[in-house]
C-alpha cells in the first residue's frame, strides 16, 4: 500500500545487497490488514491471484495479515533496461525443464499476466462498491478449456473440457468399493496414460492417492527434473556459506502450450449491470442535518429548530 505517487524520483523501494542478492526494501510502502480497507470476499479465481502467488517477491518484513492488492500492473523489464524507482521487482521463482521455458514465458508472463487487468477475467465496474461478480472473457482456443490457478503450487494451469458422455456416467455411478474403475487398471496402463499429461497435471495426479503417486513417481526420470536444495552451513569461526544439501526429483508446473486465444461465448457485462444490486440508484429525500444543527438549543429567529426548516433533498 503506497502512501503516495513518486513521479519526481522519490523511490518507494531501495535495493540492498543481502546474501549476494539484490533485495528491494520498501521505503514508503507499508503492509496493512485487508480488513481495514476491504472484506475477505474473493472476486474471482484468476483476478484474486496476485503477483505474489506465482512469483517470489523480493520484499522485506512480510505482514502476517492478508494484504490488499491495488490494481497491479505487471511489466517485464530486461536487466539492461533502466528501471523506475517507483517499481517493485518480482523474480519468477518457478523451475522448469529447458524445453518448457519458452512456452512458460509466452503463456504466463506474456499472455496471462498481461490480461490480469481486465482481459482474462472481467470484473464488474462496481467492484469498488463491493460487487463480487466476474466473468472469464478470454480463454484458450481449445473448445471448453479454461485457465485455473492452484494456490498450493502457486502456478497457473489449463483445465480441458470434459465431455458430457464421460461426466454423466460418473454422476449416475453409485458410490461403493468398486466405483473407482481407473485404479483397477494395470499399473503399466496407468503409467502409459500418465505419460501424456503435462507437469501441472502430474503434480495434481500425484496428490490423488498412493497408487497414483507411485504411477507419477515412475515417470520422474523421463518427465521430471533434479532440483538442488541449498542449506546454510555455519562454521565455528562464525562464518557461514551456502552449500548443496540434497538433490530432489520433482515435476515442473508447466502446462500445455496455448498457441491461440479467443473470446469466450458469454453475455455482455451490460446484462449483469441491469440486475446488479449495486447499480440501484438510491434517492435520498430525507433531510440530513450537519452535526452542528443537531443541537436543540440552536433555533432560528422564529423559534423553530434548524432541522425543521431544512428542505428535502430532491
Amino acid at each position: 500500500f503506497c502512501l503516495g505517487d513518486s513521479p519526481g524520483g522519490r523511490g518507494i523501494s531501495d535495493s540492498r545487497m543481502v546474501d549476494v542478492y539484490h533485495i528491494d526494501f520498501g521505503t514508503q510502502t507499508f503492509s496493512l490488514p485487508s480488513a481495514i480497507l476491504a472484506t475477505n470476499t474473493m472476486v474471482g479465481e484468476i483476478a484474486s491471484a496476485s503477483a505474489c502467488d506465482h512469483a517470489n517477491p523480493q520484499l522485506s518484513n512480510p505482514s502476517p495479515f492478508q494484504t490488499l492488492g491495488l490494481d497491479l500492473v505487471l511489466e517485464c523489464v530486461a536487466r539492461y533496461q533502466p528501471k523506475q524507482r517507483s517499481m517493485f521487482t518480482f523474480v519468477c521463482g518457478q523451475l522448469f525443464r529447458r524445453k518448457e521455458f519458452s512456452s512458460h514465458f509466452k503463456n504466463v508472463h506474456g499472455d496471462i499476466h498481461a490480461g490480469l487487468n481486465g482481459w482474462m477475467e472481467q470484473r464488474c465496474p462496481l467492484a469498488y462498491y463491493g460487487c463480487t461478480y466476474s466473468q472469464r472473457r478470454f480463454c484458450p482456443s481449445t473448445q471448453g478449456a479454461k485457465i485455473i490457478h492452484d494456490h498450493h503450487l502457486r502456478s497457473f494451469g489449463v483445465q480441458p473440457c470434459v465431455s458430457t458422455v464421460l461426466v454423466e456416467p460418473a454422476r449416475n455411478c453409485v458410490l461403493g468399493l468398486h466405483s473407482d474403475h481407473l485404479s483397477s487398471l494395470p499399473f503399466e496402463v496407468l503409467q502409459h496414460i500418465a505419460s501424456f499429461l503435462d507437469g501441472f497435471s502430474l503434480c495434481q495426479l500425484s496428490c490423488v492417492s498412493r497408487l497414483m503417486r507411485d504411477v507419477c513417481g515412475s515417470l520422474l526420470q523421463s518427465r521430471g527434473m533434479v532440483i538442488l536444495q541449498w542449506g546454510k552451513r555455519k562454521y565455528p569461526e562464525g562464518n557461514s556459506s551456502w552449500q548443496i544439501k540434497e538433490k530432489v526429483w520433482r515435476f515442473s508446473t508447466a502446462f500445455c502450450s496455448v498457441n491461440e486465444w479467443k473470446f469466450a461465448d458469454i453475455l455482455s457485462m451490460a446484462d449483469h449491470l441491469k440486475k446488479c444490486s449495486y447499480n440501484i440508484v438510491e434517492k435520498r429525500e430525507e433531510a440530513i442535518p450537519l452535526p452542528c444543527m443537531c443541537v436543540t438549543r440552536e433555533l432560528t429567529k422564529e423559534g423553530r429548530s434548524l432541522r425543521s426548516v431544512l428542505k428535502p433533498v430532491l
